[in-house]
């Protein structure tokens, strides 16, 4: 559990950082205020793999989100990963099994309750409210931008509503 309450942060990991979880474990990042800069490769900004349970909560502030993949709310394997910004002007940038995705029967939830955000991905096909299929059941994926002026780079481009082409 990392708690930080205020100033202008940046948190920096290769992989399994910044609110993750691995095997049978609890990951906390909580980030109360300040503009934030959120950089990792992959497993990371509230992720949960193999039974865990990962969140990433960040109260305020103009916050910047970087990762390759597996990463900005995203369950893997019977696992829940979280990534809460509560309110600011945000900017998310993932490639691919990001922004509110579930795989091999995990939960992912991204949601952003205010500002004019920007979501920037590479990979469509597995992204933003993906999930898959496995061990004859599926995975969720959701996710949620509540409200503000939104720019979606690379999946969808309406601000008001879209689907995904997800079975599950």
């Amino acid at each position: 559990l990392l708690v930080d309450s205020s100033g202008h942060d940046t948190y920096i990991s290769d992989i399994f950082g910044q609110g993750s979880s691995y095997w049978y474990a609890l990951g906390m990042l909580v980030d109360l205020a300040g503009n934030d800069k959120y950089l990792s490769f992959q497993y990371a900004q509230g992720v949960g793999t193999h039974l865990t349970l990962g969140i990433l909560l960040d109260e305020n502030g103009d916050d910047y989100y970087f990762s390759k993949g597996v990463s900005q709310g995203c369950g893997h394997d019977l696992s829940a990963g979280i990534l809460i910004d509560y309110s600011g002007d945000d900017t998310y940038q993932a490639n691919d099994l990001s922004q509110g995705a579930g795989s091999a029967n995990g939960f992912g939830w991204l949601v952003d309750y205010r500002g004019d955000d920007s979501y920037q991905i590479k990979g469509r096909h597995n992204t933003q409210g993906y999930g898959n299929p496995r061990r004859d059941y599926g995975s969720i994926g959701l996710f949620m931008d509540l409200m503000g002026k939104d720019e979606y780079i690379g999946n969808g481009s309406n601000d008001n509503y879209w689907i995904i082409d997800s079975k599950w």
